[in-house]
């Protein structure tokens, strides 16, 4: 099943006040196992990030670098990905930082 995504207020809510989370930088995961079976992501960053091309951009790496990873992602789980503010914009670093996230919260399969 294709990864989806959160679509409303509630469901993210429902994941950051009751998911277990890990914070890595300026990148926080929150994951709350699901019902379904899929998994479903949010992101949430505030305008303090910059500009919106720069939010815009850093939406896209994520979806870039969730959709590499589709197949170990595990199903059953919807997750938020918040970004807080940071001064560098490496995407490395960045995908680095997600990634281990990821692996912390036991969201990846092994292959």
């Amino acid at each position: 099943m294709p990864l989806t995504t959160l679509k409303d207020n509630r469901a993210f809510e429902s994941v950051m006040r009751n998911g277990k989370f890990a914070v890595k930088d300026y990148l926080v995961l929150y994951v709350m196992e699901n019902a379904l079976d899929h998994s479903r992501y949010g992101i949430s960053m505030g305008s303090k990030i910059g500009k919106a091309t720069l939010r815009n951009r850093i939406r896209r790496w994520i979806r870039g670098i969730l959709s590499d990873l589709e197949d170990r992602l595990r199903d059953s789980r919807d997750f938020v990905v918040v970004v807080r503010k940071a001064e560098n914009w490496e995407f490395q670093e960045f995908k680095a930082r997600l990634l281990y996230l990821l692996e912390n919260r036991g969201m990846l399969r092994s292959l």
